[in-house]
């Protein structure tokens, strides 16, 4: 995967008076929702002016073998939002999102563009399809999943611990 990823290293290349953030957290404000999001790319820097995000991941399937890229990785429509709200400055016609994706025997590489409104637009629709049901939300109900074991909220938490006993009584029938 390292020799893959050479092929495509961001740095390769790069001028000396450019930027390079590792992992570095960025924050804006969504007045529409009144919430500040935070998010930490795996890595950001300067090419010619524009600002550039690149996630990189590993993954034994290939891209597209499940759903769009935007809804299967949403870092990436967060970046896109981010970028074209203006968080991190710099010419949004120079900035991207790229994305990395290293396999055992090849890599995928894909980058987007936060300056067309069709990309920002698309961001959006998978950033709402996660968030809208949490934003919609008034009772906040617990959702018992896989996570309850270990919870920290186990202990006044109703819901997960009837979950945790009844995956108990399954595994002890089977």
């Amino acid at each position: 995967m390292l020799a893959q990823h050479a092929a495509v290293c961001p740095l390769e290349g790069l001028d000396g008076g450019e930027r390079v953030l590792v992992q570095h957290q960025v924050a804006c404000y969504d007045p529409k929702s009144g919430v500040v999001i935070i998010a930490v790319p795996d890595l950001l820097y300067t090419r010619n002016g524009g600002w550039v995000w690149r996630e990189t991941k590993t993954s034994s399937s290939t891209l597209y073998e499940r759903e769009p890229l935007l809804r299967s990785y949403p870092q990436l429509a967060l970046a896109v939002v981010m970028i074209a709200a203006g968080a991190l400055g710099g010419e949004l016609s120079r900035s991207r999102v790229e994305f990395e994706l290293l396999h055992a025997d090849d890599l995928s590489f894909e980058e987007l563009d936060p300056s067309r409104p069709q990309v920002v637009s698309d961001a959006r629709e998978a950033l709402a399809r996660l968030a809208g049901p949490w934003a919609e939300d008034s009772l906040y109900r617990a959702v018992p999943s896989r996570h309850c074991h270990g919870c920290e909220a186990l202990a006044w938490c109703q819901p997960g611990r009837d979950h945790l006993t009844a995956s108990a009584v399954q595994t002890e029938d089977r």
